[in-house]
């Protein structure tokens, strides 16, 4: 998938979804909302993972820091791409999300946490009057999206008249995801700040996957200028059901860039498991442990990035903590 579209599986049966993800021949990047998660529960986010879908899911956490927190840590174990919380919520419970999702991910990577800011069925009117929050809905969503990147979020679901501010106060690589977009003549619905595609375009809304570096081009200064990246396509699925990206032949193009931010993908070391034997991991190399950090071998213990992934010391340290009590109690009973 090579677009910047995330399309809203806003369907109220099992049945429909799947006829309309059939139709596509390569993932595409999916919106799961409200509707969808209510009535079938997490396993149709699984299910729509499995077939490579890359999923939006879009929950809008709103509640105090530790119960953001907690509910983030168990959306991060569903290997999504990005989840949402509202920004009304605050700082601290913003943060507090980020720790979550940073807790719950599997092999170092968590989904992108982006918050809304004002609802595109919210009108300046109701925002002044039924919210009780004075101006102009512009200014609202700016403050809301520098609290949010304050916060540590990686970008917020705004329309997509406020994106060109957006990235002017907090940066081009701040992401904004803008709903409301219709064509001309479709019903607005309940949407208040509505836009059709070209003028969503037109303000700079981009999401590029499945597109991957192969070299980057200096200028004479050594300051990078280009970058020749390689469409991919996602191949056919593995043993586990999820389908790699292999290359496309011939698919090589340049882009013009003025800033590259790498991120490093990270894994545990396979030395331990290879020559071990018992030690059962996850489909991402983690070795799989109970509460305690017992592993699937008898009196062998993990913590920290063997069994998280990339994680933080904090955590680690926290392991490291829990399995010598319990290796303490495991010889005691020897």
């Amino acid at each position: 998938m090579n677009n910047k579209t995330i399309v809203a599986l806003d369907f109220s049966t099992r049945e429909d979804v799947f006829n309309f993800l059939a139709k596509f021949d390569e993932p595409i990047y999916v919106k799961i909302g409200m509707e969808l998660t209510y009535a079938f529960g997490l396993d149709i986010v699984r299910e729509i993972r499995k077939m490579g879908h890359h999923i939006f899911l879009d929950l809008k956490l709103h509640d105090i820091p530790n119960t953001v927190k907690q509910g983030m840590k168990n959306l991060a174990k569903l290997d999504v791409d990005i989840v949402n919380l509202h920004c009304a919520g605050g700082i601290a419970m913003m943060k507090a999300a980020i720790e979550g999702l940073d807790e719950g991910a599997c092999g170092g990577k968590r989904p992108l946490c982006i918050g809304v800011t004002q609802l595109t069925s919210t009108s300046k009117e109701a925002m002044n009057e039924e919210l009780g929050i004075p101006g102009e809905v512009i200014d609202c969503v700016i403050k809301y999206a520098k609290n949010a990147k304050e916060a540590g979020l990686d970008g917020v679901v705004c329309s997509v008249h406020e994106a060109r501010a957006i990235h002017e106060a907090c940066g081009s690589d701040f992401l904004t995801v803008t709903p409301g977009i219709r064509l001309a003549d479709d019903s607005k619905d309940d949407q208040k700040r509505v836009a059709t595609p070209a003028f969503a375009k037109e303000e700079g809304c981009e999401f590029m996957t499945l597109t991957n570096p192969v070299e980057y081009i200096a200028d004479e200064n050594r300051r990078v200028k280009q970058v020749k990246v390689q469409k991919m396509a996602l191949g056919e699925p593995d043993a586990s059901g999820r389908r790699r990206p292999v290359e496309i032949a011939g698919s090589n193009f340049v882009m013009d860039i003025d800033c590259m931010i790498m991120a490093i993908g990270t894994s545990p070391n396979p030395l331990i498991r290879s020559t071990t034997e018992g030690l059962e991991t996850n489909r991402k190399g983690c070795l799989i442990t109970d509460e305690n950090g017992l592993t699937t071998r008898e009196g062998v213990y993990a913590g920290g990035d063997a069994v998280t992934g990339a994680a933080t010391v904090i955590l680690a340290m926290g392991a490291g903590k829990v399995g010598a009590a319990a290796i303490d109690e495991f010889i005691k009973e020897k």
